[in-house]
């Protein structure tokens, strides 16, 4: 009698999309309380929802021991740059509104690779925070910017109930984030309209 092979059930399109990004070094993490208060991190959270508090977070030197996660709102940050645009009244400020979020990431990205290469590898010294990008929007769905973010080394936060619809529009093969040129010529765009991210 032939020995049956238990059917296996195939992988959701969220844990499709978990192993791509392990693959880049990217972490998918769910909320999974309702509603949501805090990504599931077990190391000190540095919140930043305001473009000025960005400087600030990312200048060394950290805490020395578990290196901290330095969390990014992006909606937040996008409502605080946007609100600067609409305060210059041109159109051309006007279309760069729902940029800044975008700019701000990369650009803090950039940085703490940086950093981590200018540390020595001890454990006693202070150690560059772990970025971590709140993908969350007031509206429910994944931020707009998301399939432009997958940067190594980062954590991505997402609903539950939003990560099927988040990885429908990251598809293989994943999308490539945007250069740290292209984060700069657009944080000299948001400078010019008077929205500079205090970088």
């Amino acid at each position: 009698m032939p020995a049956t092979i238990a059917a296996r059930r195939p992988p959701t399109l969220t844990e499709q999309l978990r192993r791509r990004l392990a693959d880049r070094d990217i972490t998918l993490l769910l909320a999974t309380d309702s509603p949501p208060s805090s990504p599931p991190l077990d190391n000190p959270v540095i919140r930043v929802e305001h473009p000025d508090d960005l400087a600030p977070a990312l200048r060394p030197p950290h805490r020395a021991g578990a290196a901290p996660s330095l969390l990014l709102s992006l909606s937040d940050l996008d409502r605080a740059i946007d609100a600067r645009l609409e305060l210059s009244g041109t159109w051309e400020a006007k279309a760069l509104r729902g940029q800044g979020a975008l700019a701000c990431a990369v650009l803090a990205h950039h940085q703490l690779q940086q950093q981590r290469e200018d540390q020595p590898h001890e454990r006693e010294r202070p150690r560059a925070p772990r970025l971590v990008l709140d993908l969350r929007t007031p509206e429910g769905g994944p931020h707009h910017a998301g399939r432009r973010l997958l940067l190594p080394g980062t954590q991505l936060y997402l609903d539950t109930g939003v990560a099927e619809s988040f990885a429908r529009t990251a598809t293989s093969p994943l999308p490539r984030p945007l250069t740290v040129a292209q984060a700069r010529h657009l944080h000299a765009c948001l400078v010019w309209a008077g929205a500079p991210l205090s970088l």
